[in-house]
């Protein structure tokens, strides 16, 4: 008995003496929580009549108090959108002691489409600029120099909605040349064209329906048209009197148009149809663009262009100069190009 009497004793002056280190530690731990993160959130006067446990909690919550929540800042979202696409090719042929022949040559050309569309609620602003130029130049004793395009073509339509996908429009535009346009490249060249000779201006009032997103039907009764031709040399070549500086046209127009952005290329179409109600309105003027481009990296693209136009107040003779009428007009651009986009025009992800 007193063999266990003295090891109890022992373990139990084990045990008094474990329990105040223990709280030793437990006071040094509260005391340094208190004096780095409470003293200065909890009032002196009121520590002196808190226990430890109730000055952590007080300071703790003192502490949350003093977090502020993130400010989220809101970009506010533009109504306008933008877009740019701009190309340009080029190519070049040299030639020396060439036994099978040819002829060196230059060849250029540049093509810019902005735009800027507004839509906010029931209305939209669309507004589009084309600007496109080309020359190919030979290289030999005659350095015969030729544009092989020249364009600046403006649009703009305004609509406000009148129900569902319908909305009242007025269509305005404007097409015309920067620069001569030659028959040939000789000596004894003809000017063809040549800035406001033609220029096309044209504006015209109705209804535009937009069944889906990259799709726009453009029905306008009320449309009419300016056709000015400054030189006077060329006047009858394109309807105008030989002392006609404007002619005017009164008609309905229908205008389609499809834009959509693909994974690896940009579709964009439009065909317009034309009746004059003062002349020969049985006679349909149709100008049908289609570009599409595709996009072989970032900075390198392909690009086809292709236009028809037939317009029976434009008179073209045949190669020999003779028998001038209208007949219809094709274009076709085919090149491989340096592109630069941004906004509307960059390619989807």
């Amino acid at each position: 008995m007193t063999k266990i009497f003295k090891i109890c004793s022992i373990l139990s002056l084990c045990f008094i003496w474990i329990t105040q280190i223990l709280s030793a530690q437990t006071d040094t731990v509260t005391n340094k929580v208190f004096d780095t993160l409470l003293v200065e959130d909890v009032a002196s006067s009121e520590i002196t009549q808190m226990s430890k446990a109730q000055i952590i909690v007080a300071g703790l919550t003192a502490k949350l108090d003093t977090i502020k929540e993130p400010e989220v800042i809101v970009k506010p979202v533009s109504n306008w959108k933008l877009g740019f696409l701009g190309q340009l090719g080029f190519s070049q042929v040299s030639l020396t002691n060439w036994a099978e022949g040819g002829t060196g040559s230059i060849a250029m050309n540049a093509y810019i489409d902005v735009n800027a569309n507004y839509t906010k609620n029931d209305l939209f602003w669309e507004n589009r600029g084309q600007f496109s130029y080309g020359f190919i130049e030979s290289l030999d004793e005659t350095n015969q120099f030729k544009k092989s395009e020249d364009q600046i073509y403006l649009t703009s339509k305004l609509g406000y909605k009148m129900v569902n996908n319908i909305y009242y429009s007025t269509l305005f535009s404007f097409k015309s040349q920067m620069f001569p346009g030659y028959d040939s490249a000789d000596a004894d060249r003809k000017i063809v064209s040549n800035i406001f000779s033609p220029a096309y201006i044209s504006l015209g009032i109705g209804l535009d329906w937009k069944p889906i997103r990259p799709l726009s039907v453009n029905f306008s009764p009320f449309t009419g048209n300016m056709v000015i031709v400054e030189d006077r040399n060329l006047r009858t070549t394109y309807g105008n009197e030989d002392g006609q500086f404007i002619r005017g046209e009164l008609g309905a127009q229908l205008k389609i148009e499809y834009k959509n952005q693909f994974e690896v290329a940009k579709v964009n179409t439009s065909l317009l149809l034309f009746s004059d109600y003062l002349n020969n309105p049985q006679n349909i003027q149709v100008y049908w663009q289609f570009d599409t481009t595709f996009n072989l990296s970032k900075y390198i693209s392909a690009t086809l262009r292709t236009n028809v136009i037939y317009n029976d107040n434009i008179k073209i003779p045949d190669s020999d100069g003779n028998n001038a009428v209208a007949r219809l007009q094709v274009k076709e651009i085919f090149s491989l190009a340096l592109v630069y986009t941004f906004g509307n025009y960059v390619k989807k992800k």
